[in-house]
């Protein structure tokens, strides 16, 4: 995770639909899963590290849609398995 958000951040200014798209596929791969993840106790240092995948997608898919065409591009449901922590 630590990786992808360093991707991310670093080279974002310069990353085309493409690129970003490609990130949203490696991580279907990376939680396959179905069961929502727990929302964890926003009280605790931890939750940063728990909240990261949420945020991480919710960055992706706000600059997939910015910089796609809105004739081309599809916008994709929230994924069950963060459905709980982006509500």
């Amino acid at each position: 995770m630590w990786m992808l958000m360093q991707c991310m951040f670093g080279i974002s200014k310069n990353m085309s639909t493409y690129e970003y798209v490609t990130f949203m596929k490696l991580y279907d791969h990376l939680y396959p899963d179905t069961e929502p993840l727990p929302i964890p106790d926003l009280s605790r240092p931890h939750s940063v590290i728990s909240m990261s995948v949420a945020c991480l997608w919710a960055n992706m898919h706000r600059k997939s849609a910015s910089l796609a065409d809105p004739k081309v591009f599809k916008a994709r449901a929230i994924p069950n398995i963060l459905r709980p922590q982006l509500e």
